[in-house]
């Protein structure tokens, strides 16, 4: 799992700056997070992550999705539409 670095860490011979990721297992990285350490990447929501995407994405993708795309849609309208052509649970 990728952990963000807090603090300054030192791992083997390598060290990690604060704003850095770094890979590790629950079980390494538990003493680091009640250290406050690290913490864990957070993942996009469905909204940021869509939000995040060009218009030509958008639309590329609700085709995948085989929803019609308006063709005066704005990126907002794209959005949107993205999110309620979403399956439960993966917006």
């Amino acid at each position: 799992m990728q952990y963000t670095v807090k603090t300054q860490i030192r791992r083997g011979k390598k060290r990690h700056k604060p704003g850095s990721t770094i890979d590790l297992t629950q079980k390494q990285a538990a003493r680091l997070v009640a250290a406050g350490a690290v913490a864990p990447v957070q993942e996009p929501s469905g909204k940021a992550q869509a939000e995040a995407m060009t218009v030509k994405q958008l639309t590329e993708k609700l085709e995948e999705l085989q929803v019609e795309v308006p063709t005066d849609a704005k990126k907002a309208d794209l959005v949107e539409l993205y999110l309620s052509a979403q399956p439960a649970g993966q917006e």
